[in-house]
């Protein structure tokens, strides 16, 4: 059973609704983008798969992966999966993943994770394990995000 990919967009762009028009029941709070600018921050968030998991980040967020192998510290790469764009204006949704974007990331730290302690017990039978367990990780930072 092979089926053709749908045809059409591979992306669905949503306006967002602005809230002052007639007929409209709900409304949305103002984003003020110069302000959040003149800060330093971004009014944009992107929703990224790494590893199998899915992260919604912004710019300059750290984020905590499972390891990622061969990447030294200092390393820069691009994650091209990114399957939704957010900002106050629109959405832009991928089937799965949205063209063009790509999300600049920076490998801050190859680390483990706290310890986890696992302990099994059979009551009345004198059975107890306690067993420790660490994952490792790969901690990010997110530089840029390109649409």
């Amino acid at each position: 059973m092979d089926q053709a990919p749908p045809a059409g967009p591979v992306h669905t762009r949503v306006l967002h609704p602005t809230g002052k028009g007639e007929g409209e029941a709900y409304g949305r709070l103002p984003v003020d983008v110069e302000a959040l600018a003149a800060e330093g921050l971004e009014a944009r968030f992107v929703v990224i798969d790494l590893k199998g998991k899915q992260y919604k980040v912004t710019k300059d967020d750290v984020i905590v992966s499972d390891k990622i192998e061969g990447l030294e510290p200092g390393y820069i790469f691009e994650c091209a999966e990114v399957h939704l764009v957010g900002t106050p204006e629109y959405t832009i949704v991928g089937r799965p993943y949205v063209q063009n974007a790509r999300v600049r990331l920076q490998v801050e730290e190859q680390a483990k994770d706290a310890k986890i302690i696992v302990f099994k017990k059979k009551r009345r039978k004198n059975y107890r394990r306690k067993q420790g367990f660490r994952r490792e990780v790969t901690i990010l930072r997110v530089l840029e995000i390109e649409e």
